[in-house]
């Protein structure tokens, strides 16, 4: 059996002899370590600071919020039909009287005069169309804007298609009031005279017409343009049939249907039909031969 060689080298010098050859062996490894241990300046993510906050939180910051967009599809869905039926009533109150200072009486006329702000005008009607678009396109902030504006401007155009229907509406029940006074005081055979009946019931129109006359004026001071409009088409209504009842002649009747005619279709909501010219529509040789009158 082999034996261990045995070193004759006293057991303190062996251990400084394994120290020194071990050193250099030691120092590289630590030299390695250090070296993987520290931080690649390159690769080196920079720490945000109060002074310059992270970049992905002030992006997250910048858009809107899922509450937000919620927000703003619920109050765009209430604003939109809103709109719409302040458009229909625009269209209708345009058709018959052109602006608001075409209201007027014994005659209402749709005004020939061009709108002071045609771009006003063309934005006025496009602007429920536009608000639409963007929803449609997922721009719900963008759209809650446009409807909010396009409401805001509607309701200035009915404003003053109120006021101008108030100061006239109150002219029309004055002139009825007249008219009872006239025919209260007028003797019982006077071609003026009117049975009894009659004149209770024109008393009884011109006070349904004042008191919704009256609501109308409470709705404008109110901020509610579209229900003054409502109830003051309620209020012109009886006004202008207490006209007719109280008439003494047929003849007189068919005068004051067709001075008020465009306000008791507008007082039903509907348009005065207008006549279409056909000459227009006539060629040359037509018109030699049917020339018109």
């Amino acid at each position: 059996m082999l034996s261990r060689p045995q070193s004759n080298l006293p057991i303190c010098r062996r251990t400084r002899l394994a120290v020194l050859i071990l050193w250099p062996i030691l120092l590289f490894s630590a030299g390695l370590g250090a070296e993987d241990a520290a931080p690649d300046p390159k690769n080196e993510k920079p720490q945000p600071t109060a002074d310059s906050p992270a970049q992905d939180t002030s992006d997250r910051e910048q858009l809107p919020g899922t509450l937000e967009l919620h927000d703003a599809q619920r109050i765009y869905r209430e604003l939109y039909p809103l709109s719409l039926e302040y458009r229909s009533m625009l269209q209708v109150l345009e058709a018959n009287y052109g602006s608001a200072e075409g209201i007027g009486s014994p005659e209402s006329k749709p005004s020939a005069e061009p709108a002071k702000d045609a771009s006003t005008e063309v934005e006025l009607k496009e602007c429920p169309a536009n608000a639409y678009l963007e929803y449609s396109h997922h721009r719900f902030l963008e759209a809650l804007t446009t409807i909010r504006q396009c409401v805001a401007m509607q309701r200035t155009a009915l404003k003053h298609y109120a006021e101008a229907m108030h100061a006239d509406t109150a002219k029309i029940t004055d002139r009825l009031s007249d008219r009872i006074q006239t025919l209260m005081s007028a003797g019982t055979y006077s071609e003026e005279a009117v049975p009894t009946r009659k004149l209770e019931k024109g008393r009884n129109l011109l006070k349904f017409s004042l008191d919704a006359s009256r609501q109308a004026g409470d709705y404008l001071e109110e901020d509610h343009p579209e229900s003054a409009i409502t109830r003051l088409r309620v209020a012109r209504f009886q006004a202008i049939q207490g006209l007719i009842v109280l008439e003494t002649s047929y003849q007189g009747e068919q005068k004051l249907k067709k001075e008020f005619e465009t306000a008791l279709l507008d007082a039903e909501g509907k348009v005065q039909q207008k006549l279409i010219d056909e000459s227009q529509y006539r060629t040359s040789q037509q018109k030699k031969e049917n020339p018109s009158p």
